[in-house]
């Protein structure tokens, strides 16, 4: 006699039955471990790419402007180059930052000489 295999339905028992939920569940569990797993590991590496845009669009933008954006302590002399006029320097350099007009708030008498340049 010549035997085959063939693929064809057959109800299942009870105990097939509580078995197949349970494997159902533990995989559905795991699923859901999965991802979270994966929602963490995007968050991180989204993160990363942010900085990474951040930093390469701030390089960019330097290079093609010619001129970087310093944070420095200033401090600024009154009436030079001339009389309503004051230049303000850097306290680490020494070099000058800019010139500008002086301003009514501007009385050398009644305020500190030192700033901080933005």
């Amino acid at each position: 006699m010549e035997t085959y295999t063939e693929k064809f339905t057959s109800p299942l028992s009870e105990e097939e039955k509580q078995i197949i939920a349970e494997e159902l569940t533990l995989h559905e569990i795991s699923l859901a471990e999965v991802k979270a797993e994966k929602a963490n590991e995007m968050k991180s590496f989204n993160e990363s790419i942010k900085a990474k845009e951040t930093q390469i669009l701030a390089l960019s933008k330097e290079y093609q402007d010619g001129i970087k954006i310093i944070e420095a302590e200033c401090y600024f002399v009154f009436d030079e180059p001339e009389a309503g006029q004051k230049t303000i320097y850097r306290s680490d350099t020494g070099a000058k930052v800019r010139v500008t007009d002086m301003n009514i708030f501007d009385n050398p008498s009644s305020r500190s000489n030192k700033i901080s340049e933005d």
